[in-house]
């Protein structure tokens, strides 16, 4: 049977796979994910505009300087202005497709400036709209085009336009390279920046200010310097993920953000529909895994599984702007979880049968009436202890899981909030470093425990040295912790065990002995032979353990009054406990003569 589940396991991962890839590639998953990422940006901290500037044919020139469209050489006069102010490129976003008679001086204006005219598609299709001949030998067309999604926002552009067999770069793209020298012009493909500067945040000169000579053209010195019109009425106006869908911003705005985000490398990298369909096929194997282990890690697991997508999604984003499509990998999570349950359920209920009709030929157990009643109200109290025990383990799991959530959680909104500096971000990184390495040892350890119930001794069980895997583990901590850390006993005991779970054991009591011991004072792992047991003994001159927790620290997050402010998850002792019983042995805590504590496994010898 685990064979054919198996093969399910595989061939539902690959239909999964070949499912995710066609909805991502198709178009309707965008309509969930693309909104999705957007809101994810206007949580992430904004960045100020320190490269570019936009001067503005703004309400105010319009009512100063007279109606648009102006003149050439008033435009020639404001070029001139601002090449006055040193800035680093120009471009033009001012569609001037007929010839005019005062070409020559705006030709004159931007002559040697390396700057920009913008371009636009025919509305049929057939061709460019180019800068008039007589402005085309000063400067070089781009175009001005956006790309908008089905929703009308703006969140990509073509790197590059192609019409009448004349290809032209965006205009952000070749304002971007003369400020950053070796950026590209991608050929053929979109551009998605992260609008982590908005429209609204560039900085804006008014024309008629810098026109008047009461604008600080300082301002613009070695900027990348747009010219475009922002006046009511006039101009192109486009919704960017920052702006909002009730206030549109000015086209020349969007494409000077655009522009400050491609020098600073601003740029999402959304992650292809094949890639993502192999993280669905992983996470539904994952979910399959995570179904073999028993109760609360088994919720542990899939809590886990459902929220890594969105852990995972958010940091890429904001760190190395790469762009899940985390609300389907999501819901792939999920359903793979719920999937997994329910043949786990299945399952189940399956061996149930079996095992009934295993009690006799007619599905019905043998015995006295009697007899059945009594195996009945011992199996329905087994049961309801078991349930309590288990309810009381997901409630303090529960508990113990939260806290790290809560920090990441805290952490998580502090990169959301604040404009942090290098320094900060790595700080923040460290501690969200911190806390996932908490959250992971506490799932590992909880599946850790879940999986050695489902482990079969007589098939797995070898014979172990234990005197030589004490020596070796001894001799490893004591290298790496700089602690003394002793080894005694009997030159040979052999058991009959799992070697990796037994030096679980030995790893387990150091660490708890060094943890409590006093730093000048050694810890004494020792092997000894009992009659017909082994004894595996860890002996420290720590503080010893209360009678009254004797019990509670093997059990899963028990720990003593003298476990206070020292870290750790109150698992390590339980899985010593669990993995000694597992082995047909038992723990025993004694006091160690002079103070201290003596922790001493009980392990079945083998002749």
């Amino acid at each position: 049977m685990d064979s054919r589940y198996g093969r399910w396991r595989w061939l539902g991962a690959a239909g999964t796979a070949v499912l995710v890839a066609a909805w991502l590639g198709w178009g309707p998953a965008d309509r969930l994910e693309l909104p999705l990422r957007d809101l994810v940006l206007r949580a992430l901290p904004e960045r100020p505009a320190r490269l570019v500037a936009v001067v503005a044919v703004d309400d105010t020139s319009i009512e100063t300087l007279g109606p648009w469209p102006w003149s050439r050489a008033r435009l020639a006069d404001l070029v001139s202005a601002v090449r006055r102010a040193s800035p680093r490129g120009v471009a033009l976003d001012v569609l001037l497709v007929e010839p005019d008679p005062s070409d020559p001086a705006l030709t004159a204006a931007l002559a040697g400036s390396d700057a920009l005219l913008v371009a636009a598609l025919r509305a049929d299709g057939g061709g460019w709209l180019l800068p008039s001949p007589g402005l085309q030998s000063a400067a070089t067309a781009a175009h001005g085009a956006f790309e908008l999604d089905h929703d009308g926002v703006l969140r990509r552009l073509a790197g590059t336009k192609q019409a009448g067999g004349l290809a032209l770069p965006a205009l952000s793209v070749a304002l971007a390279s003369r400020g950053a020298s070796g950026l590209a012009v991608p050929v053929g493909r979109d551009i998605v920046p992260d609008f982590r500067t908005s429209p609204e945040g560039v900085p804006v000169t008014s024309a008629w200010a810098l026109l008047d000579g009461s604008a600080d053209a300082a301002a613009l010195q070695g900027r990348l310097v747009l010219i475009g019109v922002t006046a009511t009425g006039l101009g192109d106006r486009v919704v960017t993920p920052r702006s909002g869908r009730s206030h549109p911003s000015a086209g020349v705005l969007v494409h000077a953000a655009v522009t400050e985000r491609l020098v600073a490398g601003g740029v999402l990298h959304p992650l292809p529909p094949l890639g993502s369909a192999v993280l669905a096929a992983l996470l539904m194997l994952l979910a399959g895994l995570a179904a073999r282990v028993g109760g609360l890690a088994r919720l542990a697991a899939g809590v886990a599984l459902v929220a890594l997508p969105g852990a995972a999604g958010l940091p890429l984003l904001a760190w190395a702007g790469v762009s899940l499509p985390v609300a389907t990998l999501t819901a792939v999570a999920l359903l793979s979880v719920v999937t997994a349950d329910a043949l786990l359920a299945l399952r189940a209920w399956r061996s149930t049968l079996a095992s009934t009709h295993s009690l006799h030929p007619s599905g019905t157990p043998t015995g006295t009436p009697r007899q059945r009643l009594e195996l009945l109200e011992s199996l329905a109290a087994e049961a309801a202890e078991r349930s309590v025990a288990e309810a009381e383990a997901r409630r303090v799991a529960a508990h113990e899981l939260k806290t790290p959530l809560t920090s990441l959680k805290g952490l998580a909104q502090l990169l959301r909030d604040y404009d942090l500096d290098t320094e900060e971000q790595r700080h923040v990184a460290d501690l969200v470093h911190h806390e996932a390495e908490r959250l992971h040892a506490l799932v590992d350890t909880l599946l850790d425990l879940e999986r050695l119930q489902l482990k079969d001794f007589e098939r797995e069980a070898r014979p172990v040295d234990l005197s030589r895997l004490a020596a070796e583990r001894t001799e490893a901590l004591a290298r790496g912790g700089g602690r003394e850390i002793r080894a005694e006993g009997d030159v040979t005991v052999t058991v009959r065990g799992v070697e990796p779970l037994l030096s679980r054991v030995v790893d387990n009591l150091v660490g708890n002995a060094l943890k409590f011991a006093p730093p000048g004072l050694p810890v004494t792992v020792r092997v000894l032979r009992a009659a017909d047991e082994a004894w595996l003994e860890v002996e420290d001159h720590g503080p010893g353990v209360a009678p009254d927790d004797r019990e509670r620290i093997f059990t899963r997050f028990g720990r003593g009054a003298s476990a206070a402010g020292q870290p750790g998850l109150g698992l390590g002792l339980a899985l010593v406990s669990e993995v000694a019983a597992w082995h047909g042995g038992r723990v025993q805590l004694l006091d160690a003569p002079g103070g201290g504590s003596v922790f001493r496994v009980h392990l079945p010898i083998m002749p």
